[in-house]
């Protein structure tokens, strides 16, 4: 469907009533392209080949009315010259030799009517008088007239009757008409008309007055009254300020009535204008004196008797620069290894200079500037020698490199960096002041244009050196040459715009919620502590200025969760368990990944992209918002951008990549979600594939995280692995937590391991015999994934599986240690925090798969039917449901592969260790409950008998043998 997107919207009409589609003109292009796809006439190759034959054929119909306009025009100016011919042959045939002469001499007495510069009212005068002098019969000056016309104004008689053409005064009557000043437009030449360096003063006293003329004959002005009150009306419009007469513009012509006019122009009835009178600055000059010889006139710098001029040497450069206020002109982006400047071309300059700040970046990158003295010469003529530093630069600019040598002035503080005509001759850049832009003399019709000044102060303070996001970084494109990475930042810089954030959402696709029949859902608002009411407060103030969201009143309402982000801060996660219980779900295919990792060759120039905030790049059905619709402390609002949490999200957007991919015709890309791969075998052929993804993702208006794209690398992680040149290799964080397990040390050790290593027995060769590196078995996206997992009281471990029985292989182990809050958790709540760490462990494999979690801690099934969730466990549950997983039990004996990831056997626990204290908690009772206490077991015999006063026999049994009881 990519090649619609190269048609007009008249090809795509005509393309869908071929189709058998009613349209209406007011359908938009996008919705033609819908309505041609959803035809049920639609077939790729077939609508293709019938689209370009509706483009062949506008094109041609195209072609022939434009050679049919132009052959019209043609055959007009070959009538207009022939009626000219006409008209003067017979002008010669009826004067006769002498006449002819007549002609020749009339012709070289006046120029050809220049429309841009002449006044046609008064070039009619002077072809008069002209003729008149040349005696010129006056049924020849309408031929002679169009002789002297341009082809535009002479047509407009050709088009008249013959008795027209030939009429002098129906001519000039039709020219009048058309071309003749108005009496606004002839006060203004009256009053600035300038004398003509080769006419006469009488020729000017006859323009003006002739300008003078027109101007009083266009208002109708008859007697000396009139004319006084034009004078006076003139004079005062003269010093009526700018601001009154832009704002009687309209009518400022007919305001020809002194009453009128200052009726208007009147304080009472004038707009208010705030003036700012500027103070008049007065100079006081003393004369200048030369101090050396006593010259006047002159500093000694500049005499000529004192400061005779020497002979420039090769260390000598000139350099013309100043202090103002006032913007330099012609300001270049310019970039020097991965410093990137808006630097002045200074066409005064003989050698270009580093300015203070790109001196300092320069030096501090290591390029090595050699000390030397030059010869200074000045904007005053004056000649100075002062301490310089010079070293060879590569320059880049508009994807040229250019090396020259640089200088930079140690002692200058707060200069820019100039471009001098060294540098401008070398790379061959040609100035253009005039239309304030710059072009290549290779390629004068690719103009650039000057750069904006940037925020400064003054010219000290506008060496800045800006740091452009969008360079190649250090970690990519190690192996290119300079000029291949001044060509690759080029190309980022080109199509800055993709790594920008915000924009609009992309026109190619929407998140339908389809909930069929079922009633809307709904859910109270979960409490949150003040603090969390804070950063809800300015995540929501954040989402409303980007137009993510709005507010809203909708039948539905789910509840808001804060989920903490790697660096700190808060998201925003809306519990959309209910939602997606009722959504019928979207069966569209994510890739599977075993399929993505055997297309994905090793090249030699890979780049990598990362979309940013990729969900909130789509909009949400117009009719689904609502559904959407969360409740907070702040009030309700609704998702305008598709939402993370939902049940069809990751099928919505892999759509989208879907359609975007298929217009990448010639390019290798593989994508899975919002991760995409670039795969070129030449360093031409990458910068060309990357150029048309880039315009690829400005047509879908999609945007790319720079910090997570790796360009022209030659070695990339994708999918868990690593693509290089030598082939595919497994990423070693995943095999790390089997390769870090310690050497067995007694038998339950030796056990535990082997039952580990037997998961892998079927993939090594001579098992029993042998110890090979561990190895994971590729995924199958047919099958459901199977996550096992367990918590101890200091670490987490996690499997992920696939298949049923003997048939089950690992895909990745995974292992962490808990930090000290996490090891204060109840063990319920460890357990839990074991399988959200997993799933979001193992995102890349589960995310829109089945999925089994299998763990030995019985509670954890219960989690996800928790009706009025809190804390951490709200937080989780929301997690783990966006996965919508199945929960089972499994004996800890059947869960040997996560039970060792979580309990590390390099812990001895007999190693002895010094106790500081130990405190007891006792609880504190009275003595008669104490008393009561005792007196309820068979130590109340012993009490009764030595409370006896009578001491029987039993008293003496008791107190004999050293006071010990039997």
């Amino acid at each position: 469907m990519a090649f619609l997107g190269k048609a007009r919207k008249e090809d795509l009409i005509i393309l869908a009533r071929e189709l058998g589609e009613e349209v209406t003109p007011d359908l938009k292009i996008i919705d033609l392209r819908n309505l041609i796809a959803a035809s049920t006439n639609y077939e790729m190759e077939f609508v293709k080949e019938l689209l370009n034959t509706v483009i062949s054929q506008r094109t041609a119909e195209q072609r022939k009315l434009e050679l049919e306009i132009e052959e019209r025009r043609k055959r007009e100016e070959r009538e207009f010259e022939l009626e000219k011919l006409k008209l003067q042959n017979e002008s010669f045939s009826s004067a006769g030799n002498g006449s002819s002469h007549s002609k020749i001499d009339f012709l070289s007495m006046i120029n050809k009517f220049d429309q841009a510069n002449n006044d046609i009212s008064l070039y009619l005068i002077l072809f008069e008088r002209q003729a008149q002098t040349a005696d010129v019969p006056k049924e020849f000056w309408a031929s002679h007239l169009l002789s002297l016309l341009p082809y535009e104004i002479a047509q407009l008689a050709a088009r008249e009757d013959v008795g027209v053409s030939r009429s002098f005064e129906k001519v000039k009557s039709l020219l009048l008409k058309r071309y003749k000043l108005t009496a606004e437009k002839l006060r203004q030449l009256f009053s600035k008309h300038c004398k003509s360096p080769t006419a006469t003063w009488k020729d000017f006293a006859y323009e003006v007055r002739n300008y003078f003329h027109g101007w009083i004959s266009g208002l109708d002005i008859s007697t000396f009254d009139q004319l006084k009150e034009l004078m006076i009306v003139d004079q005062i419009k003269r010093r009526v300020p700018p601001e009154v007469r832009e704002h009687y513009i309209d009518e400022w012509s007919q305001l020809n009535n002194v009453e009128k006019l200052t009726s208007k122009v009147s304080p009472e009835q004038s707009p208010k204008f705030l003036e700012n009178p500027k103070p008049e600055k007065k100079e006081n000059r003393s004369t200048l004196t030369c101090y050396g010889c006593g010259k006047p006139g002159y500093i000694k710098a500049k005499c000529s008797s004192c400061t005779p001029r020497e002979k420039s040497s090769s260390n000598s450069i000139t350099l013309y620069t100043c202090h103002a206020s006032v913007s330099p002109t012609a300001l270049l982006d310019i970039r020097i290894g991965d410093i990137h400047g808006r630097v002045c071309a200074d066409t005064g300059a003989t050698r270009s200079i580093a300015g203070e700040l790109m001196f300092n970046s320069l030096r501090e990158r290591g390029v090595d500037f050699q000390k030397m003295e030059v010869t200074m010469g000045l904007a005053d003529s004056s000649q100075t020698n002062m301490e310089a530093y010079t070293a060879p630069v590569s320059i880049g600019i508009e994807g040229t490199t250019v090396s020259i040598e640089m200088l930079a002035l140690p002692k200058a503080k707060g200069n820019r960096t100039l471009l001098g005509t060294d540098f401008l001759e070398k790379s061959g850049i040609v100035l253009d002041l005039k239309n304030k832009c710059w072009y290549f003399s290779d390629k004068p019709h690719h103009k650039i244009c000057f750069k904006e000044d940037l925020d400064v102060n003054s010219l000290q303070a506008a060496g800045s050196i800006i740091a452009n996001s969008c360079q190649l970084r250090e970690d990519e494109g190690t192996t290119l040459t300079p000029e291949q990475r001044e060509k690759m930042s080029y190309l980022l810089e080109k199509f800055d715009s993709i790594f920008k954030p915000g924009g609009d959402p992309t026109p190619y696709a929407e998140n339908n919620i389809n909930t069929g029949n079922s009633p809307p859902v709904t859910g109270p608002p979960y409490r949150m502590n003040p603090a969390k009411r804070e950063l809800l407060k300015k995540e929501l103030d954040s989402l409303l200025a980007d137009g993510i969201i709005e507010d809203c009143e909708s039948p539905y309402a789910s509840p808001v969760v804060l989920v903490p982000k790697p660096n700190g801060s808060m998201r925003l996660c809306v519990d959309f368990r209910k939602l997606n219980a009722t959504t019928i779900a979207d069966t569209y295919p994510l890739p599977r990944m075993d399929d993505l990792l055997t297309e994905a060759k090793s090249t030699a120039y890979m780049s990598t992209l990362d979309l940013k905030s990729r969900y909130h790049q789509i909009k949400v059905h117009e009719a689904d918002q609502d559904k959407t619709a969360f409740i907070c402390p702040f009030g309700t609002y609704k998702y305008l951008r598709m939402p993370f949490g939902l049940r069809n999200a990751p099928a919505t957007f892999q759509r989208l990549i879907d359609k975007f991919r298929a217009g990448l015709k010639n390019v290798f890309a593989l994508s899975y979600l919002d991760d995409i791969i670039i795969l070129s075998e030449t360093f031409d052929q990458h910068i060309n594939d990357l150029q048309i993804v880039f315009e690829r993702l400005s047509l879908f208006k999609l945007h790319a995280n720079r910090e997570k794209c790796h360009f022209a690398c030659d070695r990339v992680k994708y999918l868990g692995h690593w693509i290089t040149a030598n082939g595919i290799e497994v990423d070693q964080e995943k095999v790390s937590a089997i390769q870090k397990i310690p050497v067995p040390t007694n038998v339950k050790e030796v056990q535990s391991f082997l039952q580990t290593c037997s998961w892998f027995r079927r993939y090594v060769p001579n098992f029993a015999n042998i110890a090979r590196p561990l190895m994971l078995k590729q995924p199958d996206g047919s099958k459901p994934f199977r996550i096992r997992t367990d918590a101890s009281s200091y670490a987490l471990g996690a499997v992920l599986t696939q298949g049923e029985g003997p048939e089950e292989h690992v895909i990745e182990y995974a292992s962490c240690l808990l930090i000290p809050a996490e090891r204060n958790y109840s063990t319920t709540e460890r357990e839990a925090l074991a399988v959200v760490w997993a799933l979001e462990k193992f995102r890349g494999y589960v995310e829109s798969q089945e999925i089994i979690i299998a763990s030995d801690h019985q509670p954890l099934k219960w989690l996800m039917s928790i009706k009025s969730p809190s804390g951490l466990l709200a937080r989780w549950a929301l997690q783990i449901h966006s996965f919508n997983p199945k929960i089972e039990y499994t004996p800890g004996k059947a869960n040997v592969l996560a039970d060792m990831l979580s309990r590390p056997t390099n812990l001895n626990e007999d190693v002895p260790c010094d106790i500081f204290a130990v405190s007891a908690d006792f609880p504190v009772r009275k003595s008669k409950d104490i008393r009561q206490e005792q007196l309820k077991d068979e130590l109340k015999k012993i009490i009764d008998c030595f409370e006896n006063s009578s001491k029987d026999e039993n008293f003496a049994n008791w107190t004999s043998r050293d006071y010990l009881m039997n």
